[in-house]
């Protein structure tokens, strides 16, 4: 039985292990952050493709200025400044002061899209 459990408990981890690293792989990263961006965009006029690269450029590296956050974009400076301060009350960029970098936030109520299938109830929350 010891050793039946064990094999059970090994697939499991390796299941898991699958899961995550599947969903943590930077196709993956991207095409969901695309998703999110596009889902906001519908919602609200500050959001734009442009941000996506960006955004996935500071998941992965880590983080980055916001002089440097806004060249990224490609945007014009001001449309660049706009769609940072959204994504900083968004929660989807944080940062320590008004002057420091920015860094990746992952909001409540972008869980579902972001890693779906991890945090299913985060699709019923309601953050109102």
């Amino acid at each position: 039985m010891l050793v039946q459990w064990c094999e059970f408990f090994i697939d499991v981890c390796r299941d898991q292990v699958d899961f995550m690293t599947t969903l943590l792989q930077r196709q993956t990263l991207k095409a969901h952050l695309g998703a999110l961006i596009r889902v906001r965009m519908a919602e609200r006029e500050d959001y734009r493709e442009e941000l996506i690269l960006p955004l996935l450029h500071v998941l992965a590296v880590g983080p980055v200025s916001r002089k440097d956050f806004t060249q990224m974009t490609g945007l014009g400076a001001t449309t660049a400044r706009k769609s940072m301060s959204r994504l900083l009350r968004d929660g989807l960029l944080k940062s320590a002061s008004h002057k420091s970098g920015v860094l990746i936030g992952i909001p409540l109520d972008a869980l579902n899209i972001l890693f779906p299938n991890l945090y299913p109830e985060a699709a019923a929350i309601s953050l109102e």
